[in-house]
């Protein structure tokens, strides 16, 4: 294979993981195997510059790298080499060694690196993989933790180890290829082979051949350029070589790349092939087209030059006229000076409005400060599993202990009872009869005996446990950070008031516009004079640049507008109250004219009151705005008038009866319905 050397940054914020990486390179793991089978292709590792606290494992630094680094920070570079196919495996592993201690050796950089060599491809693929870190080894004894902290430039053994800015800039990929171009030439060379690695690319590399005269290079280097594969398709293709698969069973895309490479490959051979059978005329004549479109570039070039030439010698025309202009420039560079005073003292004018600015902003900043603070004491993180553990042990020590005084208590109360039934039963006594009191008595001293060991057990466990002083500190960590909580939410209101204040300093005009608005609020409901006072004082605050003032009356609008909001709110409350009043006292006329009216005038009484109860049942179940409210109560109001109008109207008319029956007695009683308007009901509105 051709001359490669690529590089790739691993970091955790684009997903990478440097054991990961690490057990792709030596097939450990989950990389053991691949979709061929076992990865048999290792078969050269090493290392080198690794810490002490390794002990000389790679595996363990990649693993520490993984566990330690900070989340943003770069967790290793890989480089990806090819090597010549030419050379035995110790060859190789000599350019490797040479080359690793060549770029990392002289900071210490620790790096990892393995061959692999696939045996059973058309094309051998013998490649290396370069790991290297950013942090350098250094003579301080630290620890894995320790060793990934951020370095301490005046205390050094107290942070980590120093990080290295040598691999971040783009220029170091371009010398990484070149020493890895000259690593391997060197072995080449010494194994007895042409050099023939080059880190330029292909047209640089032609271009260099044109000017030297090669013409047989150039036109070696004119060959059409194969898109790359990857292990991916190289794998299908190997599988298709070996019989495995079809090409026809491949993906499209894949079909295409292989096929589109065997015909470049095809190509590239015959054209070479015809190459070496061809005399050096021969092929300058093959490249006679674009040696003379060269040739015809450079006499471009040749125009080119001649006539900066000619505009040379205008220009020396010119400066000697400029030259008999510098007396009046001087004339004209005193007023330059006096403009770029002007200029000056602008620029210092706007730095100082921008200092006042900054001046406004610095409490805002202090106030977010405190709220990020604040956000993060009231979100601590999850308890370490060791005070689960230590409260366990503490749970278990306050349980023996409360099961301790229960058997004490238990012993004196059998030792009174013990001494009761001895009083009580004397001669039994003596007979030797007080066994069963005295074997209880004796079974709760051995149980309290026996509890005490288990308490004194209980609390050597919970004392001499390492989690116990993981869960004090833990403790005294909340405590502390509880404290710190309580002190910046008691200084939350104070920081509050002076950011206010200096933003409204800063931008009087914008805390105006807040105020006009509640002001215009405040008029929509009902509190014009109020309106009209607070915005005459804020506006005489925002011109005379007054924060302090304009905040206060910024806090008082917000006071008048819940006011006036609670205000409106009880008024609609009272007018639902007395739209509800009305109408239970027109539902309680109906109710009682229901009780004696004839059957003809019921089915309109209970029609309106039917609506009467459906208009209640909508006031208990809403509370609408004090406006709709109003309409409600004067719907209301005109209900009840109604009733009561109609009610007069049935007891004028039965007065009028009772005086017809009084100067008529011998007259005939009146029918029982009276088929006149007013008998038949209120009309329903």
């Amino acid at each position: 294979m051709g001359y490669r050397a690529s590089a790739t940054k691993g970091s955790r914020k684009g997903g990478s993981s440097a054991s990961a990486k690490h057990a792709y390179h030596q097939r450990e793991g989950g990389y053991a195997s691949g979709l061929e089978g076992k990865r048999e292709d290792l078969v050269a590792f090493g290392s080198g510059n690794l810490p002490d606290w390794t002990g000389g494992n790679p595996a363990l630094f990649w693993d520490a790298t993984d566990s330690y680094e900070r989340a943003n920070g770069s967790l290793f570079k890989d480089l990806q080499l090819n090597l010549p196919a030419e050379l035995t495996l110790e060859q190789n592993r000599q350019i490797i060694e040479a080359y690793a201690h060549r770029m990392f050796s002289a900071e210490r950089l620790p790096y990892s690196w393995a061959i692999h060599v696939e045996t059973n491809a058309t094309d051998l693929n013998h490649h290396a993989h370069l790991m290297v870190s950013e942090r350098m080894t250094d003579d301080i004894q630290r620890t894995a933790a320790t060793h990934f902290k951020r370095h301490d430039r005046a205390k050094p053994e107290a942070g980590g180890a120093l990080k290295t800015r040598t691999l971040k800039p783009k220029s170091w990929l371009m010398e990484a290829r070149a020493a890895w171009a000259e690593a391997v030439n060197t072995g080449l060379v010494a194994a007895g082979y042409a050099p023939r690695f080059d880190h330029r690319s292909k047209e640089d590399q032609r271009e260099a051949a044109f000017l030297r005269g090669d013409l047989r290079r150039v036109a070696e280097l004119s060959t059409l350029t194969q898109v790359h594969e990857g292990p991916r398709i190289a794998g299908m293709r190997r599988r298709v070589e070996a019989g495995e698969r079809t090409l026809a069973s491949l993906p499209d895309y894949a079909q295409e790349i292989i096929q589109g490479n065997d015909a470049i490959r095809e190509q590239n051979a015959a054209f070479l092939s015809l190459l070496e059978s061809l005399d050096d005329s021969q092929v300058a004549e093959l490249l006679a087209e674009e040696l003379i479109e060269r040739l015809h570039t450079e006499a471009l070039v040749l125009d080119v030059v001649f006539e900066a030439h000619t505009e040379a010698l205008v220009l020396d025309v010119v400066f000697e006229a400029h030259t008999e202009a510098l007396v009046l420039d001087a004339v004209f560079e005193a007023h330059t000076e006096a403009l770029v005073l002007d200029a000056v003292f602008e620029a210092h004018t706007e730095a100082l409005v921008l200092d006042a600015v900054f001046e406004a902003h610095r409490p805002a900043a202090k106030l977010k400060a405190a709220l990020v603070s604040i956000d993060t004491l009231q979100n601590p993180p999850a308890p370490p599993p060791e005070v689960a553990v230590a409260d366990g042990l503490r749970t278990a020590y306050d349980a023996a202990k409360a099961n301790l005084d229960l058997a004490k208590e238990t012993e004196k109360k059998a030792k009174q009872a013990a001494e009761r039934w001895r009083e009580e039963n004397k001669i039994k006594s003596v007979f030797g009869l007080s066994r069963t009191v005295d074997a209880a008595a004796e079974a709760a001293k051995k149980a309290r005996i026996d509890l005490e060991k288990a308490v004194e057990k209980s609390r050597n466990a919970y004392r001499d446990a390492p989690e116990r002083q993981v869960a004090m500190a833990w403790e005294q960590s909340n405590k502390a950070a509880v404290a710190e909580l309580e002190s910046l939410q008691a200084q939350l209101p104070a920081l509050q008031k002076v950011a206010d204040e200096a933003q409204a300093n800063a931008y009087p005009y914008e805390v105006l516009a807040v105020i006009e608005e509640q002001a215009e609020q405040l008029e929509q409901l009902n509190s014009a004079k109020i309106a009209s006072d607070l915005l005459r004082q804020a506006k005489a605050a925002a011109d005379a640049g007054d924060g302090r003032i304009l905040v206060r009356l910024r806090g008082l609008g917000h006071e008048a507008l819940e006011r006036a909001e609670v205000q409106l709110i009880e008024r609609g409350k009272a007018l639902i109250d007395d739209a509800r009043r009305d109408l239970r006292r027109a539902s309680g006329l109906i109710e009682n004219h229901l009780t004696w009216c004839p059957y003809d005038e019921r089915e309109p009484l209970l029609a309106l009151r039917r609506e009467l109860e459906r208009e209640l049942d909508l006031l208990r179940q809403t509370l609408p705005a004090p406006a709709e409210a109003l309409q409600l109560r004067e719907s209301a109001a005109q209900r009840l008038g109604q009733v009561e109008g109609w009610r007069e109207s049935q007891d004028a008319a039965k007065a009028e009866r009772l005086r017809d029956r009084q100067q008529r007695p011998d007259a005939d009683p009146a029918p029982e319905h009276d088929p006149s308007p007013s008998r038949q009901g209120p009309r329903l509105g």
